[in-house]
């Protein structure tokens, strides 16, 4: 009760020394969110959402399917990532989801309605890249309440696909300011008042109408929308917002929880550091989308849009399965519409994931060749800790049980795999025990040596950092230029939520160099046909010709590409048709 009190207390004088100016509100609010580390074990990858800077908050590394898409407060004219981290690390950490907070433009910079559109943004950007909607929530508080709600609003509109629950704390969702709790309550609220949210109403919605449902989503249709959970403090004049929407929502069919606070203010979840009342409203938030955000394992089946091609409609799976030590690796696969002819696993390079290899999947599948691939533990949505692995054969002996769910899936066809980068090495090892079921296989990116300037005195430092420190992450030379020459796929790399950027665990760097050191001997003994594929000027992977002269194999084929860098399959237009038709004939006449 002294905390709140106190509390309470600096709510007030921060009102009254602000005079009702949101620019020293920004100063404030920044102020106190820099008093609020992170612990150690949260995790954060930024990146960019068509122009606007976003993060994923997640818990120890822990990169989970259910995802929350967090809007934050602030009347649109403040807030950022920063204020709403520490909200961000519990929300990921109570349902055990990933956190997605944007910087959305602010008023008045950027008046109505760019915080809605960039609302809508994000959620569209969560959808294309894959990620299932019925494992999505969507959490507002204040205005970020309103921005919530219209999105829903907007959603269903456009007959496009809902998130599975929506989380509504102390929501603002009537601007035109017509609840009777303005005046009920106008004494008991330390923070907010009619006067102040008259002032950032002006300022975010300039000449737009405030009874518009668009910017007031309470007047608006709430009929058809997915469950709703509204927490909000019983002293706040924001209160009838809630009380209203959860009357009319409940009234319209809509499942809706409202929870009222006792003796609370305006989001009281902010000060979760110091207030139990407020970490014990996000383990309820938690609760609840772990309830309705389900990640249940099953698969997910959908038209994946970016996959198709005029005249195929293939199928796209989504899926888990358990790895070596019960890891969790997350796996797709795109499937032709008619029985597959043959089939082509995928083994994904380094600090990236399965869904990079749309350009191989668009020109198998039309050929009738199913694709699978996984992520790697430790890569994409896959469990473990980012980019570490306690052994390279780990990657490895996933590929084969991955590889006999294949089998069952499609029994007695052709199977291939498809190994680039850190991938030909784990498809080499891959080989050696499994290749007498394959018919075929492809390296990509091969070679025996890594870029990057790594020395012996290096290669040494990294032995003795594995065995010293093994999940120490080193930042390593950034080679993402030369990923490319098709610059746009450098930079869909670079801000890729599911690339790991952050640099490789000592132990991984290790693997990886004891993996390329071992390639000369191990290709020896490949014996099935072999289809190589390398880019003349790849820096990252060294070696591919010196590599190619030790295969064994009577059927082999090595194209070095001239001009082309590491990722053959994602060059130019017009050189990665080239490689594209030669994988596809290849595997075709196999």
């Amino acid at each position: 009760m002294v905390k709140l009190f106190l509390i309470k207390c600096i709510l007030r004088v921060s009102v009254l020394i602000s005079f009702n100016n949101y620019k020293i509100h920004r100063y404030v609010l920044e102020l106190i969110a820099s008093l609020f580390s992170p612990p150690r074990k949260v995790v954060r990858n930024e990146f960019f959402i068509d122009g606007i800077p976003a993060e994923f908050v997640s818990w120890e590394h822990d990169q989970k399917d259910r995802i929350i898409l967090l809007l934050h407060g602030g009347g649109c004219a403040i807030g950022s990532r920063n204020v709403y981290r520490d909200m961000a690390w519990r929300l990921a950490k109570a349902a055990d989801a990933r956190v997605l907070v944007t910087d959305y433009r602010l008023a008045p910079e950027h008046k109505y309605p760019a915080a809605h559109d960039d609302a809508f943004k994000a959620y569209q950007w969560l959808l294309d890249q894959g990620f299932d909607p019925r494992k999505i929530a969507v959490q507002g508080d204040s205005a970020g309440g309103s921005l919530a709600l219209s999105l829903l609003q907007r959603l269903k509109k456009r007959s496009m696909p809902m998130p599975a629950c929506c989380v509504l704390l102390s929501p603002w969702i009537d601007w035109a300011l017509t609840g009777g709790s303005y005046e009920t309550r106008k004494w008991r609220d330390p923070l907010l008042s009619k006067r102040l949210l008259k002032m950032y109403s002006r300022v975010y919605l300039g000449t737009a109408d405030p009874m518009d449902p668009v910017c007031s989503p309470l007047f608006g249709d709430v009929s058809g929308l997915p469950p709703v959970l509204i927490q909000v403090g019983n002293e706040e004049v924001l209160l009838d917002d809630s009380r209203r929407f959860a009357e009319k929502a409940h009234g319209a069919g809509t499942e809706v929880t409202i929870e009222v606070w006792p003796k609370l203010y305006h989001v009281w979840h902010l000060w979760a550091p110091v207030l139990s009342q407020a970490r014990k409203a996000i383990v309820g938030i938690g609760e609840f989308c772990k309830e309705h955000a389900a990640v249940t394992g099953k698969r997910y089946v959908k038209k994946n849009a970016a996959a198709m091609k005029k005249g195929n409609n293939m199928k796209h799976v989504e899926g888990e399965f358990a790895g070596v030590h019960d890891e969790k690796i997350f796996y797709q696969a795109w499937l032709p519409s008619r029985k597959p002819v043959a089939v082509v696993q995928i083994a994904h390079g380094v600090a990236e994931h399965s869904g990079r290899y749309m350009n191989v999947v668009n020109e198998l599948v039309p050929r009738g060749i199913a694709v699978y691939a996984n992520d790697h533990r430790g890569h994409g949505r896959s469990g473990g800790r980012r980019c570490y692995v306690d052994s390279f054969n780990d990657y490895v002996e996933d590929a084969k049980i991955f590889f006999d769910i294949i089998r069952k899936a499609h029994p007695r066809t052709r199977y291939f795999i498809l190994g680039h980068s850190m991938g030909s090495s784990i498809a080499i090892r891959f080989l050696i025990s499994c290749q007498s079921l394959l018919s075929g296989a492809v390296l990509s990116g091969f070679g025996n040596n890594v870029g990057g300037d790594v020395n012996s005195v290096l290669k040494a430092l990294s032995a003795v950092g594995s065995l010293l420190f093994p999940k120490l992450t080193v930042k390593a030379t950034d080679l993402s230029m030369y990923i490319s020459r098709d610059q746009q796929v450098v930079d869909d790399y670079v801000h890729d939520p599911l690339n790991f950027l952050d640099g490789l665990s000592t132990r991984l760097g290790n693997e990886i160099l004891k993996a390329f050191s071992e390639n000369d001997r191990l290709v020896a003994q490949i014996t099935v046909p072999l289809l190589a594929q390398a880019g003349s000027e790849d820096r990252i992977v060294l070696g591919a010709k010196d590599l190619a002269a030790k295969f064994a194999m009577k059927d082999k084929k090595i194209k070095i590409y001239d001009g082309l860098y590491h990722e053959c399959y994602n060059e130019l237009a017009k050189d990665r048709k080239k490689v594209l038709k030669d994988l596809g004939n290849w595997i075709v006449k196999h």
